[in-house]
């Protein structure tokens, strides 16, 4: 890993890479297509990347065809206008370097190129180009049978294949130079997981920052973990249809079912790896507790965020202690409870801090949460503590 992390800062097209990394990607391809105006070398490109079925006939003419960036969205897409003048799309590119593939995203593109009507004689081919080889929703991805999936070694014989075409072209060194870079991005993103339940789980995380490359460290690793995570929860009896990946913490009231949410994210160049349970189905306005089983950085966190506290005129009133008012009135309510209070019963903080007079830290005026540090246990320990927490979790409510 450290060798691959060398050489790559020793090559001027990753740094240059380091400024938007998807669309720096994004170019390069819109460059390759640029690189022969019949267009067969990047359609040839393309066909190393699907399946038979799908490949492109290399006898239509392609010179009048377009390839544009981010139209509608889409990252790549390539289109034609048929006899009628009307567009029709040809090819779909999604292209993921820093961040993790989602069949959500990509349902919402399938849907925008179905309205439009006059692609329904010929659909387009759907291309999933992927960095990383392992993500949660591949599975899902692959199983609907729309969109295929690439990784960048297979985009780099995919273009060396056309190396007789790109080097007798002008910026064939660059093209030389970018297939030699996507293969160590490859390799990276292997070794980032090598030996993962064994090792710790952010420990190169400042490595990769000297690289300017943690965020892809995080949300691997992230990822990674909670895909185990879930198998564990499984194993323990929970059903896997009552455990799914989601993005955002807003909607998961508004859902108002007994679910266990996963989620992955960076917050200030820190990785959070995420449970989030809803369990209280009583509440008829939507608004119960969720439990959150966390791990972030170097804290072990068990969280509540409840709507427990109702604002008064006087906290309306008094703004710079808003919060700290509604997250121990919460704390109050809470550990009436005597599970909520022993959930709560983490190591930190040991005395009231920042303006607090209980032991608490929160954010918000609704969420509240106590941690233990996490020291040199491996990713295995902490997999195991978190099933077993979140089990006992969703069990006391679902049994």
């Amino acid at each position: 890993m450290k060798t691959i992390l060398s050489s790559l800062q020793s090559m001027p097209i990753f740094r240059l890479s380091l400024g938007s990394k998807e669309l720096f990607h994004s170019n390069f391809l819109e460059f390759l297509w640029n690189m022969d105006s019949s267009r067969k070398m990047f359609i040839q490109i393309v066909n190393g990347l699907l399946p038979s079925g799908k490949q492109f006939s290399t006898a239509t003419d392609y010179s009048g065809y377009t390839l544009s960036r981010e139209k509608v969205n889409y990252d790549l897409c390539v289109f034609h206008k048929d006899k009628n003048k009307h567009l029709v799309y040809d090819l779909i590119i999604e292209n993921k370097v820093k961040s993790i593939p989602s069949i959500q995203q990509l349902d919402e593109y399938v849907v925008k190129v179905q309205k439009n009507k006059w692609n329904s004689a010929c659909p387009p081919r759907y291309l999933l180009l992927s960095l990383v080889d392992s993500f949660a929703d591949k599975s899902d991805i692959l199983t609907q049978g729309i969109w295929e999936i690439a990784n960048y070694d297979m985009l780099k014989t995919a273009i060396m294949s056309e190396q007789s075409v790109w080097s007798k072209a002008v910026g064939a060194d660059y093209v030389k130079d970018y297939c030699e870079f996507i293969g160590f991005m490859h390799q990276l993103q292997g070794q980032i997981l090598n030996n993962f339940e064994q090792s710790e789980l952010f420990k190169d995380v400042d490595e990769f920052k000297a690289c300017r490359l943690h965020d892809l460290y995080i949300k691997l690793r992230c990822c990674e973990f909670l895909m185990l995570l879930k198998d564990r929860l499984v194993q323990r009896g929970l059903r896997a249809k009552d455990i799914s990946f989601i993005k955002e913490h807003n909607d998961i009231r508004a859902k108002n079912v007994p679910h266990i949410y996963l989620n992955y994210n960076i917050f200030r160049g820190t990785g959070q790896a995420a449970a989030w349970l809803y369990t209280d189905m009583n509440n008829m306005h939507n608004n119960g507790d969720i439990h959150e089983i966390v791990i972030q950085g170097n804290q072990y966190r068990h969280g509540i965020n409840s709507r427990k506290h109702k604002l008064t005129e006087y906290d309306k009133k008094d703004d710079d202690n808003i919060n700290i008012i509604s997250q121990e009135h919460i704390w109050g309510e809470l550990t009436k409870d005597a599970f909520d209070a022993n959930f709560l019963n983490l190591a930190e903080p040991r005395k009231g801090r920042k303006g607090r007079n209980i032991p608490l830290v929160g954010y918000g005026p609704n969420y509240i949460y106590r941690y233990d540090k996490i020291g040199n246990e491996t990713v295995a320990q902490l997999l195991d503590r978190m099933a077993d927490d979140v089990v006992a979790t969703y069990r006391h409510y679902i049994p």
